[in-house]
């Protein structure tokens, strides 16, 4: 009887050692682990990740309790969550988000604050900040843009034709200049049956100092930007019309303002809005 007890015993330590084994080699995967108490760090410098998280259970969605992962941030007036590393070599992005599956129909990073006076909900600091955008699509360079900052600059770029690198393609300043490298700046209210380049202006007009100097009342397209004397002339060479002038050459606010000479009754219409149309002055000589 005493030899039975003692086998039963001596099992039953040697089951408690093999399990405490086991469960100190499952842990050993972090060398330092402490109790998730207080400040707990975990240092890992294995191959495996420091911290896994499997979420096999749908958890609340809520903005005070979702996600598989949830930090209540509440009683700290500095930053929740930092991501830092001083890698001179890194491989891959300091952070990234991935959705393999093609019907994902949710937005990837949602932000959202309730303050009215929040200083950005995102906010590059970078000596030369961008934002890259590839459609994924598309082969070569085709769907490949960048907005970017550089000296002082604020940039949209697309991508060279031989997908090596970008090119400028338009740049705005402090002072409110906008410069288009190439191409043509449109302006369509409606598609026009043709475009050679320049400005074109269906449906709208281009204002100098509150005026339109030309609407498609007026002629249609400017080539570029007029200077002084160019208004002058424009406003001088009126469009000619035989008759009253077509009501849907002023059924806008946006054409407020546009002229027309009636050659045949010899009056000068101008075009005063949706509401009254077409007004005119008889002219004598």
């Amino acid at each position: 009887m005493k030899k039975s007890s003692s086998l039963i015993v001596l099992t039953t330590l040697l089951l408690i050692t093999i399990i405490s084994v086991g469960f100190t080699t499952k842990a050993a995967l972090a060398e330092t682990l402490a109790q998730l108490v207080g400040g707990s760090v975990i240092t890992n410098s294995t191959s495996q990740n420091a911290l896994s998280i499997l979420q096999n259970a749908t958890v609340p969605k809520g903005r005070t309790n979702g996600g598989a992962l949830f930090l209540n941030n509440t009683g700290n007036q500095n930053t929740g969550l930092t991501l830092y590393s001083d890698q001179a070599a890194p491989a891959q992005p300091l952070v990234r988000m991935e959705i393999d599956n093609p019907n994902w129909d949710e937005e990837v990073l949602y932000i959202r604050s309730d303050s009215g006076t929040s200083r950005g909900l995102i906010r590059l600091d970078s000596p030369a900040p961008e934002i890259e955008f590839a459609e994924t699509d598309q082969t070569g360079a085709s769907g490949k843009f960048e907005v970017r900052v550089q000296h002082d600059t604020f940039q949209i770029n697309s991508r060279r034709s031989d997908d090596t690198t970008f090119e400028n393609k338009m740049n705005m300043t402090h002072a409110g200049d906008l410069e288009l490298v190439s191409g043509a700046l449109k302006a369509n209210g409606t598609k026009p049956s043709e475009f050679k380049g320049g400005i074109n202006i269906t449906g709208g007009c281009i204002a100098l100092d509150g005026t339109c100097i030309s609407t498609s009342a007026l002629g249609g397209s400017v080539s570029q930007a007029p200077s002084t004397a160019a208004v002058t002339t424009s406003l001088a060479k009126l469009p000619l019309v035989s008759d009253v002038p077509r009501d849907l050459d002023c059924n806008s606010y946006q054409e407020q303002g546009a002229m027309q000479f009636d050659t045949k009754n010899n009056r000068l219409y101008i075009c005063n809005g949706p509401t009254r149309g077409w007004d005119y002055a008889t002219l004598s000589n």
